[in-house]
């Protein structure tokens, strides 16, 4: 056992690319914070989409650096659970497009997204932090 302050300082900074982990972490996530709409965990259907993505293009990305690319690429609070249908139109598109699919969603934490103005790795900080409050509560 780990201590809360160790658990969440530990959540507030992961970023593996193992699918299976991020898509169990974000699926409890959701069942948590909504119990009236299950979601598929099968990953055909619903795919894991990188907010920032995992190809920058400088005219819809201008603020990425390579460095900071790599260090927030696969950071838990950049990436969201999104059926594949949405998840193909968003592609590699600007904060600002995505953001208005993202509210189409029925996954919960995906909503939660309509709150920010733009993409930085101030926000995928802070973002992680809100997932890792919520990742307290579940796993305490």
């Amino acid at each position: 056992m780990i201590s809360d302050e160790d658990f969440y300082n530990s959540f507030c900074t992961y970023d593996k690319k193992t699918p299976q982990y991020i898509r169990y972490i974000l699926l409890s996530i959701h069942n948590y914070l909504e119990t009236n709409h299950e979601i598929t965990r099968d990953p055909q259907l619903v795919n894991i989409e990188h907010i920032m993505p995992k190809t920058i293009n400088k005219k819809s990305w201008p603020d990425i650096d390579t460095e900071t690319h790599e260090k927030y690429l696969n950071r838990l609070g950049n990436l969201v659970l999104l059926d594949d249908a949405l998840n193909k139109k968003i592609s590699n598109k600007p904060f600002a497009y995505k953001k208005n699919l993202y509210k189409k969603s029925l996954i919960k934490p995906n909503q939660d997204l309509q709150k920010y103005d733009e993409w930085t790795p101030k926000q995928i900080e802070e973002r992680q932090k809100e997932l890792a409050e919520i990742a307290l509560k579940i796993w305490h």
